[in-house]
């Protein structure tokens, strides 16, 4: 995308500026401002290719003639990235973004994510179901925050770009749909389980504290992805991809 900016429109950042931006490493002022950091140029690339809209650029001197658009773009020193990032060895680019809240319209095939706390394993979960086509993500309110910069990092830009709702349990009780829980004690092995006619919710917990008791109540049926070679677990973020790509693929 051809940028519209030229150098002149290049502003120098104060220091009252990059303490606001930093503030935004907290949830608490993620949530205030309702915007977001987006750090790394693949990341902000995807969601330009998206028309998300850039309400500040930061970058080096190193990408001044980058063609990105944004509504005003700042030139940062290294060290005033290492103020603003969350990184170790920051990209020197960044960006300011609104965060977005897009409803679940198609309840066909949705996925609920119990209590799953690491960023980089929720971050994977959202990116592997916007590339499946799952009609969005519902998360317990014990996951962690989407904003988060590790969780957007993982997902590559697409906690932007795809459905994704915080439910508490009792939402389950009122959906028109088949609750199936992916547990390491399922009763069915999930290559020999057809996908149902209805419309699923397919449930995932922790890897360390699987799926709440309260959940496991509520199913309609469990299923289980068979292990070998005494391996007990998989990964959330593993078994979400093989369970989701097999629902999707199965026949009804």
């Amino acid at each position: 995308m051809r940028s519209k900016r030229s150098i002149k429109q290049m502003e120098t950042i104060s220091n009252q500026h990059l303490k606001q931006i930093s503030k935004l490493k907290q949830k608490k002022y993620r949530s205030l401002s309702n915007v977001v950091l987006v750090e790394g140029l693949r990341t902000i690339k995807h969601l330009t290719a998206r028309n998300t809209r850039l309400i500040e650029l930061y970058i080096s001197e190193s990408y001044r003639n980058l063609l990105i658009d944004a509504d005003k773009t700042f030139i940062l020193q290294p060290q005033q990235f290492q103020k603003i990032t969350s990184t170790k060895n920051p990209q020197n680019i960044a960006a300011l973004v609104a965060r977005k809240n897009i409803p679940i319209n198609n309840f066909n095939f949705i996925v609920y994510l119990d209590n799953i706390s690491e960023p980089g394993n929720l971050g994977t979960i959202i990116r592997t179901c916007e590339a499946a086509g799952v009609s969005g993500l519902v998360l317990s309110p014990q996951c962690c925050d989407i904003y988060n910069a590790k969780v957007i990092r993982a997902a590559m830009g697409s906690v932007f770009t795809f459905p994704i709702e915080y439910q508490d349990y009792d939402w389950l009780k009122n959906q028109k749909a088949k609750l199936i829980a992916a547990d390491v004690k399922g009763a069915n092995n999930i290559f020999d389980y057809p996908r149902p006619k209805e419309n699923i919710i397919l449930i995932i917990g922790s890897e360390a504290d699987g799926i709440d008791t309260a959940i496991m109540n509520m199913v309609d049926d469990t299923v289980m992805i068979p292990l070998k070679n005494g391996i007990e677990s998989l990964n959330a973020a593993v078994a979400t991809a093989i369970a989701v790509y097999h629902f999707l693929n199965s026949k009804v």
